[in-house]
């Protein structure tokens, strides 16, 4: 911000900048030697699309005398209204999201906001200045809504004038034509398609004219579609396979006249034989490709090799000799493909020997692609020998891969810390009885929104593990999660808040966790946003705001590699904070619910030391003599209350705690159960940064030999478990078992999950037609022993 000031021929005589330190406060400048006469002293006028302030002051200068002048920003008084637009539904097969923005013809035309609505639908404007002489709205849609299929073609009539009126809603309907533009007939010719596999076909146009119908699910088929003639159309065709040589197929062109697309899927010839790869040691970059020859390969010359990155390769690569192979290596979009070749020999004669790779020797590849700062490593996506397509070596083959969830999702957090202290690499996350991995957590700078590895050194050495899973397992989602309740120590609650206060800090956010996604090999954001450790408003525009944005950058990425990329988030199970974000914006449970793929409900942490009085963390339904039942904390209000707001079921995703919470109560009366809590214990994995939590791993808790610390408070205490009389009396709602005893520590009371536990609750997510289960965290699980694993449990319950 600057001041200049001016005499009265308006000429300059003095200016300055306003130091960005003084902003939003006062500053002085003294400005001498002025000859006596009349000045303006002017600040630089600031203006948005709705008010403009230019601030400047008259002064008469006197020889020998100082004169003090103030220029001051102040707000104008502003009279506001509001508005209330809807859309009509004139294209039904389109569901989506479009946008509006809403314009001032009277600043340039300058956008004032821009919103999202659905067909059907409506949304209401902030408070707008009032309709005067600085200010005349009007309403424009971005684009217009194309079903080809169908052949409608809708597009607004004109841009309607909104007339904003002080303290009222004024409401507008925002008219929709058909287009009357000629359509030409375009077929879409699907064909080499496996048995099995399915394709969807997506269209846009170069100028961004329409918003276009998706269409999935198609088989082999040549469907017609009427396309409005002149434009510049694009088109994918993205099987739902991965065996094909060129996936998805796409096409652009104006069209002008009838055509057929040829969508011709041709499968990549595939070897009986395997490969397989390293990364690199110790968190280094770079990996080492493998080949097991089930069948022999007959004098094998060429190798391709698809990578994530550019890589040096070795001398010695697939061969005894050093140098006795070249290499080529070739950008193919976001992949390279490296070409190795055996090199022929020639002696003094002349005579040529051919040169053949030696299989039964690894290549090895430097380098690495940057998936976050300070994480580099490589993913070997695919191999062919002389043109044959080998598979990566896939340790659930000999239960043909199939699918653990059976239909739904089992989930589970792993934390990157779960390395250190817990001993628990991602190597041993049981992926066979799995298929999806949040990884937790990537951090952010909320300022700027630049995406951040949270410790680097456990980011290089585990994140290439999950990758590699998603190629081994073809069920596996890999998903990156962003968020939870602190990141190095601090809440994420004010750090969200303060990203999502910015729309170019959202953007940049998205572009940079979807391009390291991509990176990695992943196919999923997850979005951990636990608002409610810091503040008491739900921040629902926010998270909308933010998921769109997400929801739309993951939709491009899709259509561009012919993938499906995810969009989950947690959520509270904690019935007021769930009613919060419905108060906070109507709506919204089923807004976001229809930006999301999953959602995932941290049904724990209901009760704990933080209470008053003790109770089950996790329960399924409120015992009637809890003191906490006027709350309804409990999972059944919880996910009733979500799909109550429009949350359809097949998207809640229930959570299942893989660690209890102990408390110190007063009394061991009544087992422990319902007595004051008089203070946190110390879990099995506290230490000086994390105080006492009372948390102790599952796997601490079934066997006190396996607690890192505090083993012998677990060794001290009674257990009361499904089948006892007093579990039938106490727990016969809350479905939880719990222990209890007078331990090292003081009189105890631990609530906690077991495989009984497990075991019901997937059952009623199977009775209630729920999207599946989560845990929190896997490296709790006791996963090394099948009978008594809370993942094991629910996989075996899933598939009955």
């Amino acid at each position: 911000m600057s001041v200049n000031v001016t005499n009265s021929a308006g000429t300059s005589v003095a200016n300055f900048t306003v130091p960005a330190a003084s902003l939003g406060g006062t500053y002085t400048q003294p400005i001498s030697n002025l000859n006596a006469g009349s000045y303006t002293v002017a600040g630089s006028t600031i203006a948005s699309t709705t008010v403009t302030y230019t601030p400047n002051a008259t002064p008469s200068i006197t020889a020998g005398n100082t004169s003090n002048v103030t220029i001051k920003y102040s707000a104008p008084v502003v009279t506001t209204g509001k508005a209330t637009i809807n859309l009509a539904s004139v294209v039904p097969n389109y569901t989506g999201n479009l946008q509006v923005q809403i314009l001032n013809t009277k600043a340039s035309s300058a956008v004032v906001n821009s919103y999202t609505v659905k067909q059907g639908g409506s949304f209401t404007t902030e408070d707008l200045p009032t309709s005067d002489s600085t200010h005349a709205y009007v309403v424009k849609m971005t684009t217009g809504i194309a079903d080809p299929l169908q052949g409608l073609y809708y597009v607004e009539s004109g841009l309607p004038a909104l007339t904003i009126t002080k303290a009222q809603t004024t409401a507008l309907a925002i008219p929709m034509k058909a287009s009357t533009i000629a359509k030409k007939n375009v077929t879409v010719a699907i064909s080499g398609m496996s048995a099995g596999d399915t394709a969807g076909v997506t269209f846009s146009d170069a100028a961004n004219k329409y918003s276009y119908v998706n269409y999935t699910s198609l088989a082999n088929s040549s469907p017609v579609y009427k396309i409005e003639s002149g434009l510049n159309l694009g088109t994918s065709v993205a099987a739902s396979g991965n065996s094909y040589v060129t996936n998805p197929i796409t096409d652009t062109g104006v069209v002008n006249a009838a055509k057929t697309i040829s969508a011709a899927f041709a499968a990549k010839p595939v070897s009986a034989n395997n490969y397989d790869y390293t990364a690199g040691y110790q968190g280094g970059a770079g990996a080492t490709v493998t080949i097991t020859q089930n069948t022999a390969i007959v004098n094998p010359k060429t190798a391709v090799i698809t990578t994530n990155f550019a890589p040096t390769v070795a001398g010695n690569c697939f061969t005894s000799t050093w140098g006795g192979v070249t290499s080529t290596t070739k950008a193919i979009g976001s992949l390279y493909q490296t070409t190795v070749t055996a090199n022929d020999s020639t002696d003094w004669s002349g005579k040529v020997t051919p040169g053949y790779l030696n299989l039964a020797v690894g290549c090895g590849l430097s380098g690495g692609a940057t998936v976050l700062s300070g994480v580099e490593y490589g993913i070997v996506s695919g191999v062919s020998i002389d043109g044959s397509t080998l598979n990566i070596t896939q340790p659930c083959s000999s239960t043909s891969c199939k699918d653990p969830g059976n239909g739904k999702i089992i989930s589970g957090y792993y934390p990157d810390w779960a390395r250190y202290g817990k001993k628990f690499p991602l190597s041993k996350v049981p992926f066979a009885n799995m298929n999806e991995v949040l990884y937790a957590f990537i951090g952010f700078n909320p300022a700027t929104g630049d995406v951040k590895s949270l410790d680097a050194w456990a980011d290089q050495n585990e994140m290439p593990t999950l990758s590699k899973a998603m190629l081994q397992y073809p069920y596996m989602h890999a998903t990156l999660s962003f968020g939870g309740w602190t990141n190095a120590g601090a809440t994420t609650a004010p750090m969200f808040a303060q990203l999502t206060s910015s729309d170019a800090s959202i953007a940049n956010f998205t572009k940079q966790s979807v391009a390291a996604m991509r990176a990695a090999g992943y196919d999923g954001i997850d979005i951990d946003w636990e608002w409610w450790s810091d503040y008491s408003v739900a921040p629902a525009a926010a998270q909308i705001k933010l998921y769109t944005s997400l929801r739309n950058a993951l939709n491009t990425a899709s259509q561009q590699d012919g993938k499906k990329y995810r969009l989950t988030i947690a959520v509270v199970a904690g019935l007021d904070k769930i009613q919060a974000t419905e108060t906070a914006v109507p709506g919204a449970w089923k807004t976001i619910a229809g930006l999301v793929d999953n959602i995932n409900v941290m049904a724990y942490d209901m009760h704990g030391a933080f209470d008053a009085i003790s109770d089950f963390q996790a329960p399924w339904g409120m015992e009637a003599n809890s003191p906490h039942l006027a709350t309804k904390y409990d999972i059944q209000d919880a996910m009733n209350a979500y799909v109550g707001y429009g949350v359809p079921s097949s998207k809640l995703v229930l959570g299942v705690p893989a660690y209890g919470r102990s408390m110190k109560v007063a009394s061991l009366n009544n087992y422990g159960l319902y007595q004051t809590v008089t203070g946190v214990p110390s879990g099995d994995n506290d230490d000086a940064s994390s105080g006492a939590t009372g948390v102790f791993l599952y796997n601490c808790i079934i066997n006190s030999a396996a607690c890192n610390n505090n083993g012998a408070t677990i060794a001290a205490l009674t257990f009361v478990n499904q089948g006892s009389a007093t579990f039938n009396q106490l727990s016969s709602q809350a479905q939880e078992p719990w222990a209890y005893g007078a331990t090292p520590q003081g009189n105890i009371f631990l609530t906690y999950d077991n495989v009984a536990t497990a075991t019901f609750k997937t059952q009623k997510v199977k009775a209630n037609g729920y999207g599946g289960v989560m845990v929190w965290e896997i490296d709790g699980d006791a996963v090394d022993n099948p009978t008594m694993s809370l993942i094991n449990a629910m996989k075996t319950e899933l598939n009955k």
